[in-house]
């Protein structure tokens, strides 16, 4: 059992993404707040669409529950940690965004098909396995009881799963965002770049100027009888 390291970028999603999921479970089954048609992706074009885009991924519908974020915990942390140990914690941040936007898309694209409810879909795992797997260039990662595995092997296998469930619920969107989310870390990886700030050049001393490398010595002879004469004015060596 090798855990990797608790990252502060890793730490702070667990912590975001654990105090949604129980601020949800009691607005929405405590009080009894409509939650999912609010923060969920609606099954038909609405007004709603202009922010469950952003929102969708904090709905925790049924389907297992505490259980099932619970895995989603362990897969963020086990994998999130490694990514962000070869990342940084900023660029694990912009893989957080883009796997959200990326699955609102992807939901977009397929809930038409099959418009039973409104959908929601916790985005970061998806995009955390399809980014690690990108970035290790097929290099094997270390996850607990499996011990080196090919991060690609759990971007087939959840894709498998997410496919067995689209067809036995018969709805379009669990695949849908899936695919979205893998496809916007895809992006991500390839082609998006986070640079730091430039250092700009260091400004001109305004201090006082160096003093010259040179003396002045005076020389010549100056006696009394011929002072002034032009044949022996002081000469200035440098």
């Amino acid at each position: 059992m090798n855990l990797p390291p608790l990252l502060p970028g890793t730490r702070n999603l667990l912590i975001a993404t654990l105090l949604v999921f129980v601020a949800y479970v009691v607005l929405s089954r405590g009080v009894g707040l409509p939650l999912a048609s609010w923060l969920a992706i609606a099954p038909m074009p609405s007004v709603g669409w202009a922010w469950q885009w952003a929102t969708h991924w904090m709905v925790s519908e049924d389907g297992g529950g505490a259980i099932t974020k619970l895995v989603e915990l362990a897969v963020l942390y086990i994998m999130g940690s490694q990514y962000e140990a070869m990342a940084g914690s900023r660029r694990l941040y912009g893989l957080w965004v883009f796997g959200v936007l990326g699955a609102a898309l992807g939901i977009f694209a397929t809930i038409w098909i099959t418009p039973i409810a409104p959908f929601g879909e916790a985005s970061m795992t998806s995009a955390l396995l399809c980014a690690l797997a990108v970035r290790t260039a097929g290099r094997e990662v270390t996850v607990p009881v499996l011990g080196n595995t090919s991060p690609w092997l759990f971007v087939v296998v959840f894709a498998a799963v997410a496919l067995l469930n689209t067809i036995y619920f018969q709805f379009a969107p669990i695949v849908g965002s899936y695919a979205g989310a893998c496809g916007a870390a895809y992006v991500f990886e390839r082609w998006v770049r986070f640079e730091g700030p430039k250092k700009k050049a260091p400004a001109p001393s305004s201090g006082p100027r160096t003093k010259a490398r040179f003396r002045v010595i005076e020389g010549g002879g100056q006696s009394s009888d011929r002072q002034g004469s032009d044949d022996e004015r002081p000469k200035y060596l440098n």
